[in-house]
């Protein structure tokens, strides 16, 4: 609207101002424009006139004085002037707030945000790009950190954020899908979207109610609805609790479920392409991954099969038919055995081949010091996860590499160490339950698996010790230019896959140093270099020069 400074300074020089305050053309447009009565209106008309003329802070007192009040009269606008004040309209000046004046004779000063709309003629939403879901959240966050920090009532953050909604455009699916919710729940979900956004899975339960709501009452029967899931949100399955459970925090927290976040990008990826940004995990692209793999016939059929669920082609009808038959969707596999035999290897395979992204997880990178965090990252990974299936091109496939600490049999709790690692597995075990994707992990470990995810684990492949034959088809790929008996002498020794990288690295990198040809005996060193370590590092495994 434009400004109204003109017609407000005037108001306090009218000597019948009371006794037209209710005709006035002026007053009544402040009326429609706030949502508040008239009488409302007229106080804090005639306020705004003082501050224009004045100072920052009117004095209330004033009026009795300039307008020969009686003290009926004077009491019953100063009434009003407090019900302004509860509202949000208006707010006692800091000299009050330190008790220099009475509460007969209060000084009030305008809200900021409706001195600048109705004096200075400037509206803050002019600023906001309502086309924009995340130029709305930001606003809708702002006005939150105003009644966070007390510079907003309860009544004017809901009557500003209903001025936000009230402007949004309809046909976005995402403003669609939030603007027949209450005000409260519209406002929880745009938070827990910045929070989102800001890096964080969600926030405290108590905390929101206590920012949103003033009146103790409501704050608690607030809380006990969201704890119950009683809200619409809840059950149209756009936010979710998750406990926390760090051993000095036993708090819920509220936060956005897949489905939510999933929306908020589909509505955002028709102004603007997103790109996904991994936090939680490694992003490797499928275009990047050349690597020739080889393995035993055995393990390449179960691969190949692997790989042949995984395609485009088979995927999406083998993902429906298993949730019309009501049964997990999700296809999760572990790959087990020595290492170095090629199980990370034949993840990133199956990937190139049927064109999926991996989002790879080192268990190391999601464990914290924190109390608390640890459990939160391995959540955050999922999500994430859920984020990457909705912008990616193709479902990229989960993969917790190297995941014996993880996996593991859970221990007693006894320590805070111990405690977070089973809460760990809760929160993984109960991801896989209703996975939706693709999950592999990979472990040498098989036989201290916990029970429970042995369940879990539709494909469980085991890779041995590659055989000659297939020793001697890595030999061939790692140094193409020797002749084929070499490559069946070099088959003989019992090394894995990851083992004749090692040995033909350390070759070619001598080779280039000092200008040497093929030398059959410096070769035969490295390999009983392998040999030598790996039977210091395990003595249990039968690995050696073979007779």
């Amino acid at each position: 609207m434009s400004s109204l400074y003109s017609k407000l300074s005037v108001l306090k020089d009218d000597e019948d101002f009371f006794l037209n305050s209710r005709t006035n053309k002026t007053i009544k447009e402040i009326q429609k424009e706030l949502n508040i009565t008239i009488d409302e209106a007229m106080i804090l008309s005639i306020i705004m006139s003082y501050q224009i003329q004045d100072t920052y802070s009117t004095s209330f007192d004033s009026l009795k004085k300039d307008f020969k009040l009686q003290s009926d009269e004077y009491l019953k606008y100063l009434n009003i002037a407090y019900k302004l004040e509860k509202k949000g309209f208006i707010a006692l000046a800091e000299e009050r707030r330190r008790g220099r004046s009475s509460r007969i004779s209060p000084e009030f000063n305008v809200d900021d945000m409706i001195f600048n709309k109705l004096i200075l003629g400037y509206d803050y939403l002019d600023d906001v790009d309502f086309s924009d879901i995340y130029s709305v959240v930001n606003i809708i966050a702002e006005l939150i950190s105003k009644k966070k920090y007390k510079k907003l009532t309860e009544f004017r953050l809901v009557s500003e954020a209903n001025r936000v909604f009230d402007k949004l455009d309809i046909k976005e699916e995402f403003t669609k899908a939030i603007l027949k919710y209450s005000i409260k729940e519209k406002l929880l979900l745009m938070y827990l979207i910045y929070e989102y956004i800001d890096g964080n899975s969600g926030e405290i339960a108590s905390r929101i109610c206590e920012i949103f709501f003033d009146d103790l009452s409501y704050r608690a029967r607030y809380l006990e609805s969201i704890l119950k899931e009683e809200l619409d949100i809840f059950k149209d399955k756009l936010v979710q609790l998750e406990e926390r459970s760090g051993l000095f925090d036993s708090s819920t927290d509220i936060q956005l479920t897949p489905k939510a976040i999933a929306l908020l990008l589909q509505s955002k990826d028709k102004k603007k392409k997103q790109e996904f940004k991994a936090q939680f995990t490694k992003h490797i692209k499928f275009n990047s991954l050349k690597k020739e793999i080889f393995l035993d016939e055995r393990v390449a059929r179960d691969i190949n099969q692997l790989k042949d669920v995984c395609s485009s082609k088979n995927f999406n009808k083998i993902v429906k038919d298993l949730k019309k038959a009501n049964l997990p969707s999700g296809i999760v596999s572990i790959f087990y055995g020595f290492a170095g035999t090629g199980k990370t290897a034949s993840v990133y395979e199956i990937a190139k081949l049927t064109k999926r992204d991996v989002l790879q997880v080192d268990i190391s990178s999601i464990q914290s010091k924190w109390v608390g965090e640890s459990e939160k990252n391995t959540k955050a990974i999922f999500q994430e996860y859920y984020r990457a299936c909705e912008i990616l091109k193709s479902k990229p496939i989960l993969l917790f590499n190297e995941a014996d600490a993880i996996i593991s049999k859970r221990l007693d709790v006894n320590d805070a160490v111990s405690q977070m690692n089973n809460t760990m597995q809760n929160i993984l075990l109960e991801e896989l339950e209703n996975f939706d994707g693709i999950f592999m992990a990979t472990t040498n470990l098989i036989d201290n698996m916990d029970d429970a995810f042995s369940r879990r684990f539709l494909n469980k492949i085991k890779f041995d010790r590659p055989t000659a034959k297939t020793r001697e088809h890595i030999w061939k790929s790692k140094l193409p230019e020797l002749e084929d008996k070499i490559y069946e002498k070099l088959s003989i020794y019992d090394l894995s896959g990851g083992q004749i990288e090692n040995a033909t690295r350390k070759y070619l990198i001598n080779k280039i140093l000092n200008q040497k040809e093929f030398d059959f005996d410096e070769i035969l060193e490295y390999i009983k270099e392998e040999i030598e370590f790996k039977n210091n590092d395990d003595n249990s495994l039968k690995v050696g020069f073979l007779k």
